[in-house]
């Protein structure tokens, strides 16, 4: 029996922690099998010629919004080259509509996957014997493990990728619009999440992203996470954490802010400062009860803070979509991310959303086109402020972007942008910020910018003064400029600009 695992990745930089954890099943169990790695940017035909589907009995898949297209299509030529070759599938594309996978599967894990997989390998031949696997003449209800504990959770490690990680499975919260909404919460045992860190943090992963949908759910656990990994540090290992707003303790921070700078980056999931809003999705965070713990940890917290709004909740509209930008982005996050509603079957939203007037794409990734709240055309102008959104933020352009906030307001200044640039997503750095500088045409802007794109440089070249560089100096280029974080100056000052580290000293005031 031989097994093949299809990773089919959104990017090749992400690792699909699923395919990991059915690899290392395999390794545990002395089972032969190979994990191929693809991303859907690559065709359909490249990845079938060079996965070597033929040499194996059964392939497994693991199917997302962003791979489910290729998959399909995968299987569909997979079974026309070899019709006797047994393929299966997890993931939440498929156990949400299983009916969708068949002809081509032979099987349909339905919700955790580790047990029904193994149920598979133990009795291949005998699908009575096949524990929460749906095939076409049978539907199973959904499974959801009870101990983390019980199978190897060690990934893969992957160089240059980033590496995720689950010490709980699951989410307290119902938010509709969610697969995970009133799925169990369960926790992997302390002991092991120390066993399987501190194998990381010796590996030296550069990002671990700890998958947990509320990892400040439970404090107290969540505390004891935080000191273990503290206690691992390695001086090059950041830890990605979801928090949710609610959860934002003093406590939390206090402990937070005795890591280094680096070891932790946050994202922390708003969706709408309307709490009207929110409860239209069963989100049960009312902004009274977390703003000031919010404002605090965006001030005091150190790493990167990453913060999210979504547009297309039913009630979700123009004027309160500007009131949550304009909050969110007077907080000066790093990232501020304007995502949007994605009706997914198999969610309670999925069930109510044509009755709520809610228009979708018919194909994944099943994102909003039409709300009664929100028309046609202001969801495309929505959608070209988070293209601009994604390209200048704090962490990409912090000086420019900190001028510019103090004429626009976070909402007219995206959309200003989203009327008058190109869309510059696929544009070299340079040529963004030449773009930008057209838009905003003025002296403090320019010079602004002219520091952005020093700062990320690896080279001693200029955007719009060429002339002002003036070498290097304990490993620092050297640059004279008339801005020093602040304002304008009269005189030009030496800026020592630290292209390693992405960071700017000044001379005389101002703030690197």
């Amino acid at each position: 029996m031989k097994i093949l695992l299809m990773a089919i990745n959104s990017k090749f930089i992400h690792r699909n922690l699923a395919m990991d954890q059915l690899h290392a099943i395999c390794k545990s169990k002395d089972i032969p099998s190979t994990l191929f790695e693809g991303n859907i940017s690559q065709s359909v035909r490249d990845i079938l010629l060079s996965c070597h589907f033929e040499d194996f009995d059964m392939v497994f898949f693991s199917v997302y919004l962003w791979n489910e297209a290729i998959v399909r299509e995968l299987a569909e030529d997979m079974k026309s080259v070899q019709p006797k070759i047994r393929l299966f599938a997890g993931g939440p594309q498929a156990y949400s509509c299983p009916d969708d996978f068949f002809p081509y599967f032979d099987g349909i894990a339905m919700g955790d996957g580790e047990a029904p997989f193994l149920s598979i390998l133990t009795s291949p031949d005998d699908p009575q014997k096949w524990f929460h696997v749906s095939t076409d003449q049978n539907i199973e209800p959904l499974y959801f493990e009870k101990n983390l504990d019980s199978f190897p959770s060690l990934p893969k490690i992957g160089e240059n990728q980033i590496l995720y990680y689950e010490s709980s499975r699951g989410c307290p919260y119902r938010c509709s619009y969610c697969l995970s909404a009133g799925t169990p919460l369960v926790l992997r045992s302390l002991s092991r999440v120390r066993k399987d860190l501190t194998f990381l943090t010796k590996e030296k992963v550069k990002l671990v992203k700890l998958v947990d949908r509320s990892f400040n759910a439970h404090l107290e656990r969540a505390l004891e996470i935080i000191d273990i990994i503290k206690e691992l540090d390695n001086g090059v290992t950041t830890f990605h954490l979801e928090l949710t707003p609610i959860g934002l303790h003093r406590d939390l921070l206090t402990s937070l802010a005795q890591a280094r700078e680096g070891l932790f980056r946050y994202e922390i999931g708003i969706q709408s400062t309307n709490d009207l809003v929110n409860l239209q999705v069963a989100r049960p965070f009312k902004k009274e009860s977390y703003w000031a713990s919010l404002v605090t940890f965006m001030k005091e917290a150190p790493g990167q803070k990453h913060l999210d709004l979504l547009v297309g909740i039913p009630g979700s509209n123009m004027d309160n979509i500007k009131k949550s930008l304009d909050e969110l982005g007077a907080l000066r996050p790093d990232e501020l991310q304007l995502g949007f509603l994605k009706v997914l079957p198999g969610t309670p939203l999925g069930k109510t959303a044509e009755e709520l007037g809610i228009v979708s794409g018919s194909r994944p990734p099943y994102e909003v086109l039409e709300t009664p709240d929100l028309s046609f055309q202001e969801i495309k102008l929505l959608k070209k402020m988070e293209r601009n959104m994604d390209l200048f933020h704090m962490d990409s352009i912090p000086f420019a972007l900190d001028a510019l906030l103090r004429s626009y307001s976070t909402f007219d200044l995206y959309k200003k942008m989203a009327e008058e640039l190109p869309d510059l997503k696929r544009a070299t750095f340079s040529r963004r910020l030449k773009s930008l500088e057209s838009c905003f045409p003025s002296e403090l802007i320019r010079e602004c910018l002219e520091l952005d794109y020093l700062r990320k440089k690896r080279s001693p070249r200029s955007l719009f003064y060429p002339e002002r560089f003036k070498g290097y100096k304990d490993g620092k280029a050297i640059y004279e400029g008339y801005y020093d974080g602040d304002k304008l100056l009269d005189k030009p000052i030496e800026i020592r600009i630290d292209q390693q580290k992405w960071h700017i000293d000044f001379t005389s005031g101002g703030r690197g």
